[in-house]
């Protein structure tokens, strides 16, 4: 939404705690989960799908669905480490083409996007920021139009859910976001105030007026126009506070913990290759290229010319397992019963050199814990 004035949703059907149940404690038995096999261009897929998944709330939503519900052995199977295999990626975005390299943070925005929908299924008079999606990437960005001649401001509120920085100046993040909240000066007679009802010069200041819980950074390395990239390091914290940034004028702090950075390798966003660096429940760091898995220290993770990174509250890092109650879990079975419709998958999967073949769609939850609990099993995909 945009406006004057931010109308916070009145009910939230699919509320941010439904995911704080404990991630650390849920997969403290886990050390790390399995690559994904690149079909021929599909590395900038498996590359969002690794940060996805290792995004701790969005996992525990998927984790707290009964997966004895939905496999064909009965109860918990460890053996459940199947990879959803995105075989018409058009139902997510309809210019996606098989075996043509992509951009992973178009491919992201949509894939969030999708998210976003099946949530709002069945559900037509809710907007977005009712929806579990938005509680874990949404945020709202303030932007504050002053007008020089009689110092009146105008306020507009947007939803956000990512960052984009221009890099093209800036050595660092902290440069970028410094950059991203300097007042722009727009000129003489670009803006009408409503006060003097006239055409004045003014200032416009973008804010974060509403941090979100999982903060996504888009460093825009590739030019518009001619495709090509910006190559050069960017420095990046493990840590960041955000309160500088944020419209809120009393002191404190807002903190993010690194845990999550997409690379790029290439020189423009439709050539080269996609990877990424995600910290696992282990506190440990894996290098996540396709289905190559290897260990990590954070120095590594900390000298990327990074694409897109990942930051996550730290409060939340730390919060107690919470219950879910029936009516959440029939909630959560229709969620994930919609996103069905929006991911399409295969029917034959292989673990261990063993072929398990299945007449029932499953649903995403297979991909998380697939990922998460594939520890000692590649997952493939199968091509159509």
């Amino acid at each position: 939404m945009s406006g004057s004035l931010i109308t916070f949703a009145f009910s939230i059907y699919f509320p941010f705690e439904w995911a704080l149940t404990a991630f650390f404690e849920v997969l403290n038995m886990c050390d790390i989960g399995a690559g994904l096999r690149n079909l021929g261009n599909t590395c900038y897929m498996n590359s969002v799908l690794q940060c996805l998944t290792y995004t701790a709330p969005l996992a525990n939503y998927f984790l707290t669905c009964e997966h004895s519900k939905r496999c064909v052995k009965k109860g918990f199977c460890m053996m459940c480490l199947m990879q959803k295999h995105i075989a018409q990626v058009k139902r997510i975005a309809g210019h996606f083409k098989q075996g043509r390299q992509e951009d992973a943070h178009e491919f992201l925005r949509y894939a969030v996007d999708a998210l976003q929908q099946a949530c709002l299924t069945g559900y037509d008079s809710l907007d977005r920021t009712t929806t579990f999606i938005h509680q874990v990437f949404g945020g709202y960005l303030r932007s504050e139009v002053r007008c020089l001649n009689c110092s009146g401001v105008s306020d507009t509120f947007d939803q956000f859910l990512d960052l984009q920085l221009d890099i093209k100046k800036a050595n660092s993040v902290i440069e970028a976001l410094k950059e991203y909240v300097r007042p722009e000066n727009l000129g003489e007679s670009c803006y009408k105030c409503s006060k003097c009802n006239k055409m004045v010069t003014a200032t416009k200041t973008f804010s974060i007026h509403q941090p979100p819980n999982v903060l996504t950074l888009c460093l825009n390395r590739f030019d518009v126009f001619s495709e090509n990239k910006i190559s050069k390091m960017v420095t990046y914290p493990e840590f960041i506070d955000i309160h500088p940034y944020t419209s809120e004028k009393s002191e404190g702090t807002i903190n993010y913990r690194l845990y999550a950075v997409l690379v790029h390798a290439g020189n423009t966003c439709n050539s080269g290759h996609y990877y990424c660096y995600v910290q696992a429940p282990n506190s440990k760091w894996y290098k996540m290229n396709d289905d190559c898995v290897t260990p990590v220290d954070i120095n590594t993770v900390l000298k990327l010319e990074a694409y897109l990174l990942f930051y996550i509250r730290y409060e939340l890092l730390y919060l107690p397992c919470l219950n879910i109650v029936p009516q959440q879990q029939s909630l959560l079975t229709c969620f994930l019963e919609t996103i069905d419709r929006i991911v399409s998958l295969e029917n034959a999967f292989k673990i261990n050199s063993l072929w398990i073949n299945y007449n029932c769609v499953t649903d995403i939850t297979v991909l998380i814990l697939g990922v998460l609990l594939g520890a000692y099993s590649t997952v493939l995909y199968i091509c159509n």
